[in-house]
């Protein structure tokens, strides 16, 4: 019995190590040139779009050169549903690039 208990616990651990490891692969970085911020609240609205759904960990605008950056758990949220927030405040993702190297 004592054996199977250490077995259960082993299994346990290296089972949520492995979940560890993948949940990091899943971590994206995508880059987006944006049209139509033209100050501070329209940085905020392209962020707080991007954060405020289920699986973003941190996003960035800025309105000057219409550069924003998001990372997400591309297994909770899709690079699609991250440019369908943006647009829904009233702004156009131009490009996206996704680095999955370096997130």
């Amino acid at each position: 019995m004592k054996y199977f208990v250490i077995l259960i616990v082993l299994l346990s651990v290296s089972m949520n190590a492995c979940k560890k490891h993948q949940k990091e692969k899943d971590i994206v970085r995508m880059e987006m040139k944006i049209n139509g911020m033209h100050c501070e609240g329209c940085e905020q609205a392209v962020a707080g779009a991007v954060v405020s759904q289920e699986g973003a960990i941190e996003a960035f605008a800025r309105f000057k050169d219409g550069y924003a950056v998001a990372r997400f758990d591309r297994a909770v949220l899709s690079p699609e549903q991250v440019v369908a927030a943006i647009e829904k405040k009233g702004y156009k993702v131009i490009t996206t690039k996704i680095n999955e190297e370096n997130p």
